[in-house]
């Protein structure tokens, strides 16, 4: 595939970079609402990173056009910062590392309920 930039690169060789959570909601809220991941190239490697989104396919990550995705998401939810920080962390505040945000939580979530812990139940609760 040829870049905006004009370099070409095997899309076979391109591995994805990601924020280290599988499938993070800032990556979801961004790619449904038509954001695409930057390419980032390091001498021979090229990866795809959800870290940094574009409005447009394959623009490399330090262009003009780009943004966080964190920033993205935030606004595209309408949501505030403090709500965006625990929402978009993989383990929610004051819980252990065993407890993940799960699909009934996010769907609790959208229809109106806190993303904040001291609305959801403890595990010695």
């Amino acid at each position: 595939v040829q870049l905006p930039s004009g370099e070409e690169h095997d899309l076979i060789l391109v591995g994805v970079e990601g924020c280290s959570t599988t499938a993070c909601l800032a990556g979801w809220a961004a790619a449904l609402s038509g954001w695409h991941p930057t390419v980032w190239t390091d001498g021979a490697t090229t990866l795809l990173d959800w870290e940094v989104v574009a409005p447009v396919p394959l623009i490399p990550s330090d262009h003009y056009s780009t943004e966080m995705v964190y920033d993205i998401a935030w606004a595209l939810l309408g949501i505030t910062d403090s709500e965006a920080k625990e929402l978009f962390s993989s383990t929610p505040a004051g819980c252990s590392a065993g407890h993940r945000w799960t699909a009934d939580d996010l769907r609790a979530i959208g229809k109106g309920r806190s993303v904040f812990t001291d609305e959801w139940p403890r595990e010695d609760s």
